[in-house]
């Protein structure tokens, strides 16, 4: 497989990046929220040279009859084989009941992980092994699935 010259620390800085700024938008479940996400993928896409050279690669595709208003967010870049990779998620989230004190937190990556650093005792053993080997990064919306789409 080529290496194709990347760098993948500064390629997962740049994942990291965007998965930060992607769960911070509060795009609850059946919510106008949800919304919020297809602002955010336009800002991101209009930024990317390729898209702003090859518009008909990506878009938002209505829902019909969707009350909320609510799109399917599309991008594709050609290749030059026959080969298709497709990449799919979604960006709806749960509430953040389960947070209880730390619900002002469930959007900010660094600020959470500080603040259940000092609550250890609430957390099970495999929680706790990740937070202090910086293995995981907890927020809502991170790993279902924010950061797939951040990839």
């Amino acid at each position: 497989m080529k290496n194709h010259n990347l760098d993948f620390d500064s390629l997962s800085g740049k994942i990291k990046e965007i998965l930060y700024e992607y769960v911070r938008i509060e795009s609850y479940t059946n919510t106008s929220g949800e919304r919020l996400a297809e602002d955010f993928f336009t800002k991101h896409f209009e930024k990317i040279p390729y898209f702003n050279e090859h518009p008909e690669n990506w878009g938002l595709y209505p829902l019909e009859h969707d009350p909320l208003g609510r799109h399917v967010c599309w991008a594709m870049v050609r290749g030059k084989g026959s080969k298709t990779v497709c990449m799919v998620h979604h960006y709806d989230i749960v509430d953040i009941e389960d947070y209880k004190l730390l619900k002002p937190l469930a959007f900010s990556p660094d600020p959470l992980a500080e603040a259940l650093s000092e609550h250890l005792d609430l957390l099970p053993e495999d929680a706790k092994k990740d937070l202090q080997e910086d293995t995981f990064v907890f927020c809502r919306g991170g790993c279902d699935m924010k950061a797939g789409g951040s990839i």
